[in-house]
């Protein structure tokens, strides 16, 4: 796995580990849901700000500014 992440780029290695921890995030949810340990809407709200964000404001950073 570190080989394929080392030949990657940087925007695609940011992009696969960003995905890689917004599944992860999500089944932890799920799972936390599921045997009862948060109600649907906690496990919602901690998948967007602990699965979601935190990925989107890495790529974000990542994008290209556009030049005047």
């Amino acid at each position: 796995m570190k080989n394929f992440l080392a030949a990657l780029d940087p925007e695609s290695r940011a992009l696969a580990i960003s995905v890689g921890w917004l599944v992860l995030v999500q089944l932890l949810a799920v799972l936390a849901w599921s045997i009862g340990l948060l109600s649907r809407e906690a496990a919602v709200v901690h998948w967007v700000l602990l699965g979601v964000l935190p990925p989107a404001m890495a790529l974000a950073s990542l994008a290209p500014t556009p030049s005047d």
